[in-house]
């Protein structure tokens, strides 16, 4: 046998070394071929050698080595010093009193400890993470999903934008084709005119030259020169020609226009307690809501009949919007950047395109009470009836058409109330649709498909002066529901199921209306200051 290639070789007899094994001994643990089976039978007699065929050989633990004592195996646990020992030792001054144990026994109670473990993995640990992991496989499907709608609706979006250039481009180029056509009707009409002129002036110099070269007396007495000619000329049209005014292209601002992603990777939660680090004064006498622009500008509505835009760095006014309107205003801005609003109970949503207000909706027998954008650009607005108010609603535009009612529980009964208070709204992450029912003196919140989830009635560790009367409502990142309660002084903060998760306590304050800015921030409307206050609730 080459010993270069034993690792290669069969098993071979431990005593000859040159057979093939066919025995074993259990009790030595010791390989053996038939012929040598006598020879390690006879080597100690002491022993009772179990020897069997090497296929039926029992898995017998494979002692420890005594430190101390070369050649005997440790067959006992001192208890005290939690070593494994030999006989010998167990009988030394060392162990005196000590308690042993049968190490095999030992041995044995780990290997059930294993087994209950590796039970406990793969039927427990294992499934969960193998749970999690296909888990993350679907979110990973779901997340490419997402970012190629997200990928879609960007492209699309600038496709719209482009086209909304173009539109624009070709307004003005036909501003200036309209100006170029009267111009040269005007030039055209005066050319004529000196060209009739010209033909008389020709013909009048040809007679006097032919009466001038005349010896006719009586023709040259007679002859009447043409006055018309000699009157002044027409003076020159004046024209006047517009002059383009370009204005410098800010990229950062039009980034802004064009859209922004306003959810962080970043994980973010609920502040222990949040922080009011600013606040914006308005200069209403009376303030009602906000609704963000951009992560720099936010609008904001009072008694007065402007609607303002401000900058949150600064406080500076951009930007006023003249309404007409006295009474309470409702305020959103679309997906493109255009400003909504509308006077509660009026009949009438306005839109503002390049700083001139339009009709967007005109309602017949419904006064609006509330409106919001959608992630869709949907418009959704909470009505009441006017003739005898006795039905509230909420109906889903797409651009001008209504496209779906909201008014109904599945057995009939009236999901709102017929109060006359505004009802504001928002449309959470999940697209359910909430409203903020002060008359009801609850959160109504229904599914994408209007079925009623839940409604969150307040809860008593903020009802501190009197019952839950909701006010304004937005929804963050994570979900949750932000409701102002203006009579208690406080933000109430509950997550998409309707489970009350902490309040915003706002001492000295009135909150009205309230939105979540793109920078992750929540902003106040504080109708006892009249400023929009802005609080730090993430973190």
């Amino acid at each position: 046998m080459d010993p270069h290639n034993r690792a290669q070789d069969v098993l071979r007899c431990d005593l000859c070394e040159e057979n093939v094994v066919q025995m074993h001994c259990d009790t030595c643990l010791v390989k053996l071929c038939k012929t040598c089976v006598g020879d390690h039978i006879s080597s100690d007699e002491r022993e009772d050698h179990k020897v069997v065929r090497f296929q039926f050989r029992k898995c017998i633990p494979v002692y420890p080595t005594c430190a101390l004592h070369d050649s005997k195996r440790c067959e006992m646990h001192c208890q005290q010093c939690t070593v494994p020992i030999c006989f010998i030792c167990a009988t030394s001054e060392k162990h005196v009193g000590h308690r042993f144990r049968n190490i095999v026994d030992i041995f044995d109670e780990k290997k059930r400890e294993f087994e209950k473990k590796i039970k406990d993995i793969q039927e427990d640990i294992r499934v969960k993470h193998a749970d999690q992991a296909s888990k993350m496989e679907k979110r990973i499907a779901d997340l490419e999903k997402e970012c190629t709608a997200l990928l879609d609706t960007v492209s699309k979006h600038g496709e719209e934008l482009k086209r909304e250039i173009d539109q624009i481009v070709k307004e003005v180029q036909s501003e200036i084709e309209s100006i170029r056509k009267n111009h040269v009707e005007l030039l055209t009409t005066t050319r004529t005119e000196v060209q009739q002129n010209l033909t008389e002036i020709d013909r009048e110099v040809s007679s006097l030259k032919e009466t001038l070269d005349s010896n006719d007396i009586n023709k040259v007495f007679h002859f009447t020169p043409n006055n018309k000619i000699y009157k002044n000329l027409s003076d020159d049209p004046v024209l006047t020609m517009p002059v383009f005014s370009t204005k410098r292209i800010d990229s950062v601002q039009l980034r802004e226009m064009f859209g922004t992603l306003s959810t962080a990777i970043a994980k973010v939660r609920l502040m222990e307690t949040p922080l009011m680090v600013h606040r914006i004064t308005t200069g209403y006498s009376d303030l009602y809501g906000v609704a963000f622009l951009d992560r720099i500008r936010i609008w904001a509505t009072g008694d007065a009949q402007q609607i303002k835009l401000f900058d949150v760095n600064d406080n500076s006014i951009k930007k006023s919007i003249d309404t007409k309107l006295s009474g309470e205003k409702l305020v959103s801005v679309t997906n493109q950047g255009h400003l909504l609003y509308a006077e509660k109970g009026d009949r009438t949503i306005y839109i503002v395109k390049r700083e001139q207000s339009e009709k967007l909706i005109s309602l017949f027998g419904w006064g609006v009470h509330g409106f919001c954008i959608t992630s869709a650009d949907d418009l959704l607005v909470v009505m009441r009836s006017v003739n005898n108010g006795k039905e509230t609603r909420v109906v889903r535009y797409h651009g001008r058409e209504e496209k779906e009612i909201i008014q109904f529980e599945s057995k009939g009964k009236p999901l709102y109330s017929v109060g006359s208070n505004s009802k504001y709204i928002c449309e959470n992450r999940n697209f359910d649709i909430c409203v903020a029912d002060r008359d009801a003196c609850a959160v109504v919140v229904v599914s994408q498909d209007t079925k009623l989830r839940f409604r969150y009635k307040g809860n008593p560790s903020s009802l501190r002066k009197t019952e839950f009367k909701p006010k304004g409502i937005t929804t963050d990142n994570l979900s949750n529901i932000l409701v102002s309660d203006l009579d208690n002084a406080c933000v109430h903060i509950v997550d998409q199921n309707g489970k009350f998760l902490t309040f915003i306590d706002c001492p000295r304050v009135q909150p009205w209306g309230l939105c979540v800015g793109l920078d992750n921030y929540v902003y106040v409307a504080d109708n006892l200051s009249r400023d929009v206050i802005k609080i730090r609730f993430l973190q």
